[in-house]
C-alpha cells in the first residue's frame, strides 16, 4: 500500500510539472525562432518605412520576450514547487484569502510571509513560510527619469557608487537602489509594523544586487552588525529587486 501510494504522488508530481515544462520549451524556441526571424534578409522591418514600423518595435519585441520567459521560469522553479508543497496534507492549514491592511500592505495567511509588487502590466509575488523565514520583500520598476530619487533614496555613502559613471549609468542605478530599498521596507514592514524612511539602511553594491544592512534601530533581530543580500536582475528596460530574510534562531 506505501509503495501504491508513494508512486501515486510521483506520478501526480510529474503531471503538476510537465505543463509549465513544456511551456518554458516553447518560450524558449519561440524566442529563438523571432530573433532569427529579426535577422533573416527577408524581416518585413526591411521595408519599415512602407509599414511605418518603429525601429525600437525589435528591441521592444525582445524586451517583452525576456521578461515573458523569465517570469516563466520563476513560475517552474519557485510557484509550482511551492504549490505542490502547500498543498500537503501538512500545510493544508496555511491557505486562504490575501488581504489588504490600511496601508495597503498584503496581510498573508497564518503560517506565511511574502511580498507582492507590479508594473506596467507584470506582477510578481515571493511567499515562503514563516517557519523558513523573518520576512520577504520584491519589487519591480520600469525605467523612467525620476530626478525626485536624487534627494530621497541615497545615502552619503551610497553616492559615490551613484556618481561613478555616465548620466544613463546613474539614471539605472539609481533606480535600482530605489527598488531594492523598497523590497527592504516591503520585508521589515510586516514585523515593524510602523513606516521608516530609505535612510534606514545602508547598501553596497555586489555582483548579484546588494549587501545591505540597518544603520536605524528598527529591528532588534537586525543590528548594524547583521547584513542581509538583495539580489537584483534587469529584464530590458525593468528591474526587479527582492530578498528573503533568513529565520532567527
Amino acid at each position: 500500500m506505501a509503495e501504491s501510494t508513494f508512486a501515486d504522488s510521483v506520478q501526480t508530481n510529474a503531471r503538476l510539472l510537465v505543463t509549465p515544462a513544456i511551456i518554458v520549451t516553447l518560450g524558449f524556441a519561440l524566442h529563438r525562432y523571432v530573433n532569427n526571424f529579426l535577422d533573416s534578409d527577408q524581416a518585413i522591418f526591411q521595408d519599415e518605412r512602407a509599414l511605418g514600423w518603429d525601429r525600437n518595435l525589435r528591441p521592444q519585441l525582445e524586451q517583452h520576450l525576456s521578461l515573458t520567459l523569465w517570469s516563466t521560469v520563476f513560475v517552474v522553479i519557485v510557484a509550482v514547487p511551492l504549490g505542490i508543497f502547500l498543498t500537503r496534507p501538512k500545510y493544508r492549514r496555511l491557505g486562504g484569502p490575501v488581504l489588504a491592511g490600511t496601508s495597503r500592505e498584503p496581510i498573508w495567511p497564518t503560517g506565511l510571509v511574502g511580498s507582492i509588487s507590479h508594473v506596467a502590466g507584470v506582477g510578481v509575488a515571493l511567499v515562503a513560510p514563516a517557519e523558513l523565514s523573518d520576512g520577504i520583500g520584491i519589487d519591480i520598476e520600469s525605467q523612467r527619469w525620476a530626478p525626485e530619487l536624487e534627494d530621497q533614496v541615497p545615502r552619503p555613502e551610497e553616492r559615490e557608487w551613484l556618481d561613478a559613471g555616465s548620466t544613463t549609468e546613474r539614471s539605472a542605478k539609481l533606480l535600482a537602489l530605489f527598488s531594492a530599498k523598497e523590497s527592504v521596507f516591503k520585508a521589515f514592514y510586516p514585523s515593524v509594523g510602523r513606516y521608516f524612511g530609505f535612510a534606514a539602511a545602508s547598501l553596497v553594491p555586489t555582483s548579484s544586487g546588494f549587501a545591505a544592512s540597518l544603520v536605524e534601530e528598527i529591528d532588534d533581530r537586525y543590528p548594524a552588525t547583521r547584513s542581509f543580500n538583495i539580489s537584483c536582475q534587469w529584464f530590458g528596460t525593468t528591474v526587479m529587486t527582492w530578498l528573503v530574510l533568513p529565520k532567527t534562531p
